[in-house]
């Protein structure tokens, strides 16, 4: 028992079989364009977060931009409040207003924290400072970056590159110049802490572990996460500083602490600062590799699914197969009893319908032969028994032999009185060969004359459609007229009542003209004269219906005509067909008499073609007969020669019937 499961399971896991390849067909016809798409969404989805990073580090440098510029734009507020101060406008032809001025300096020190001290210097290198610090000997304002900027910038805002002042800290100098009606003052500078902005920097998050930060155009870090960065020259050390400081914005890779990066860059128009979004590529790779492990999970859930109805599917095959396979196993033993049923609508059902169609036939082949194969051995049996008839028949012959030399002499008598009779039979047949003749040409020339009488009859036939055809033309001719006619009545109808009427109007109007008086005797004449047109229309109406009424009476008279000569065209037409079709039947009558005795003709001169050859084969019979005597001493010799031949076929005919006896046998093998 154990070894029977062991083959069964080894036969349903046969890895050589139909079904495993189609299982194994079928899920990579499913798994390759699942993979296939999964590889392409994992690709596609790496791009689009991959973008998604990069413009949300873009708007995030766009809020810090923006964030800078607001921060500064307050300062730069009162940079320019205090340089159009008037007191301090004032301040080189009126040294009294200094401690005004440092007033001025203290309020907007006091107005803003980070503002860490405010300097103004005039052109002949006096200083004011808030608050006041101890100046070194030989200090020279006009020498420092942000008096020489904001000379520069002449009316505009000047920053400074960052830099530590004498306390340590790490700032920024706003300046501008301070004018009285075209001729310069002095410059006035504000130094900001850049701490307070740093720190607000260093906040900002992109993504969920990207952070900013900012360096100026020489790379000096101004703000970063990492306190100890700034005021460093980091960032020129880094492999995308040449393109950050040769492009106003942009987007780099890149290797930092052996931690794979992004970096969004842009420049603050106003600071000319590089502020730089800086993303971990670990990030996008966490968000890919959710999508990726997700879709891995897709297809190993796909996958089980698709072997589960692979391995379904291929059974379904493999047991149409499988039928297949035993039917056949069965034809080729010689059982052809089983059929297949396979309903299955494809071409494994085909495939079924024609095995049952093709064993069908060799049932039919085999019954066929087998009946055959009965019929050789009948027949060889018969033969067998009849080659003993013949045998015996031989000796017989032999007997009959001596009898037909005797009678030889009688035979050819009465040949020599055929020969005389048959003479007389070939004159009576010439003569029947003249007379056909003649008939032959009085069919022809009659055959002729029907043949012209059936070209008469379709010239007829031809003229007579023509007249019908005519007689409708004129019908409908006709009875147009005739329509028209009644159409010209009722004009006139009209016409007259129309005159009728103008005829009253004319009188009435000539009734007013009386009552009018002289005033009117013109209107009278005129209505007079109407009226005598209208009684001349009246008359010339009365004759157009008179007319008319004739011509309506002569069209019903040749309306009736036409319909007459139509019927009795009509009649002649039937009449002309009828004739057609007698004189058709007369020619195919005549034809078909023709054909006879052209047969007959044509026997008769076989007849005497054969004549001469009759003649001399009645002579050559005489002789033949003559020498029969002599023959028949041969054919006894022969009849010896056809008594042992008779032996051999009869043992052929045993043989016979031995081979059928083994045909019969190997038939017998299928079972139909």
């Amino acid at each position: 028992m154990p070894k029977l499961k062991m083959k069964e399971k080894g036969k349903r896991f046969n890895f050589s079989g139909i079904g495993f390849k189609l299982i194994l067909i079928l899920i990579l016809i499913c798994q390759i364009p699942l993979n296939t798409f999964g590889v392409l969404a994992y690709k596609k989805a790496n791009n689009i977060l991959y973008d998604k990073l990069k413009t949300t580090a873009s708007q995030e440098l766009e809020l810090v931009n923006g964030s800078i510029d607001n921060y500064f734009s307050g300062i730069v507020a009162t940079t320019q409040m205090i340089s159009n101060n008037v007191d301090l406008i004032q301040v080189l032809a009126h040294p009294e207003y200094d401690k005004s001025a440092l007033e001025i300096f203290k309020e907007a020190k006091e107005s803003n924290s980070d503002i860490e001290q405010i300097v103004f210097s005039t052109v002949d290198k006096k200083v004011l400072r808030y608050p006041a610090q101890e100046q070194k000997a030989g200090y020279d304002p006009t020498t420092r970056p942000w008096y020489k900027g904001a000379i520069e910038k002449q009316d505009g805002i000047n920053y400074s590159e960052p830099y530590k002042n004498s306390t340590g800290k790490f700032v920024v100098s706003i300046s501008k110049t301070v004018m009285n009606n075209g001729t310069l003052v002095g410059v006035v500078s504000v130094d900001v802490d850049l701490k307070t902005l740093s720190e607000k920097l260093s906040k900002v998050k992109v993504g969920n572990s990207g952070y900013v930060f900012i360096s100026d155009a020489t790379g000096l870090m101004i703000a970063d996460p990492d306190s100890s960065l700034i005021g460093g020259d980091v960032t020129t050390k880094q492999s995308y500083w040449n393109e950050v400081k040769s492009n106003p914005r942009g987007f780099e890779e890149y290797n930092y602490n052996g931690q794979n990066k992004f970096a969004s860059y842009s420049t603050n128009a106003a600071t000319g600062w590089k502020i730089m979004a800086s993303m971990q590529e670990k990030e996008l790779k966490d968000d890919t590799n959710a999508i990726r492990n997700l879709l891995i999970i897709v297809i190993l859930i796909v996958l089980p699914l698709n072997i589960l109805a692979a391995y379904i599917f291929s059974q379904s095959i493999k047991k149409n197969i499988n039928k297949l396979k035993d039917v056949f196993r069965k034809a080729s033993a010689g059982d052809l009893t089983e059929r297949i049923k396979i309903n299955s609508k494809d071409e494994f059902e085909e495939l079924a319908n024609s095995f049952n169609e093709m064993t069908d036939g060799i049932c039919g082949l085999i019954g066929t032969a087998k009946e055959s194969s009965n019929i050789i051995n009948k027949t060889s049996i018969s033969i067998s028994a009849m080659s003993d008839q013949t045998t015996n028949a031989v000796a017989d012959i032999a007997k009959t032999i001596d009898q037909v030399a005797s009678g030889s002499t009688e035979q050819a008598k009465d040949i020599e009185d055929g020969v005389s009779e048959l003479q007389s039979l070939v004159f009576k047949l010439q003569e029947i060969n003249e007379k056909t003749k003649s008939m032959f040409k009085v069919s022809e020339n009659t055959d002729g004359m029907t043949k012209n009488g059936l070209v008469v009859m379709d010239i007829l036939a031809s003229k007579s459609n023509d007249t019908s055809n005519a007689s409708d033309k004129i019908e409908v001719a006709v009875r147009d007229m005739s329509e028209a006619s009644t159409n010209i009545k009722a004009i006139t109808s009209s016409i007259n009542d129309i005159a009728e009427q103008t005829n009253l109007l004319a009188l009435n109007a000539a009734i007013e003209a009386a009552r009018a008086g002289e005033a009117g005797k013109g209107f009278s004449i005129v209505a007079d004269e109407i009226r005598k047109l209208a009684e001349q229309s009246t008359l010339a109406t009365k004759d157009i219906e008179a007319l008319i009424d004739q011509v309506d009476d002569r069209s019903k008279i040749a309306v009736r005509a036409v319909s007459e000569a139509k019927a009795t065209i009509m009649e002649q037409g039937e009449a002309v067909n009828k004739t057609k079709i007698t004189f058709e039947d007369i020619s195919k009558a005549i034809e078909n008499l023709s054909n006879m005795i052209s047969s007959v003709q044509s026997s008769i001169n076989d007849i005497n073609r054969d004549k001469d050859s009759i003649m001399e084969k009645m002579q050559n019979l005489s002789a033949i007969s003559e020498e029969t005597a002599a023959s028949t001493e041969e054919v006894s010799a022969a009849t010896e020669e056809v008594s042992a031949s008779m032996d051999d076929f009869n043992e052929n005919a045993q043989r016979l019937k031995s081979l059928s006896e083994e045909l019969n046998n190997d038939i017998n093998k299928f079972t139909i």
